[in-house]
């Protein structure tokens, strides 16, 4: 018999935290749009890593 998953209320919170990443990531895409070198692609990539922590 399978059962049926609860249904989970998003909060208000959980949506503002997916919408900071949503803008961090897009910050990081025009930080590297700015800076088409190896350096601004190790800076973004630096600046990920902190974002996905």
């Amino acid at each position: 018999m399978t059962s049926v998953p609860a249904r989970r209320e998003v909060t208000p919170l959980e949506l503002f935290f997916d919408l900071v990443y949503v803008f961090a990531i897009g910050q990081l895409s025009h930080q590297l749009l700015a800076h088409p070198t190896w350096t601004g692609a190790a800076q973004t990539l630096v600046l990920h890593l902190a974002v996905q922590v």
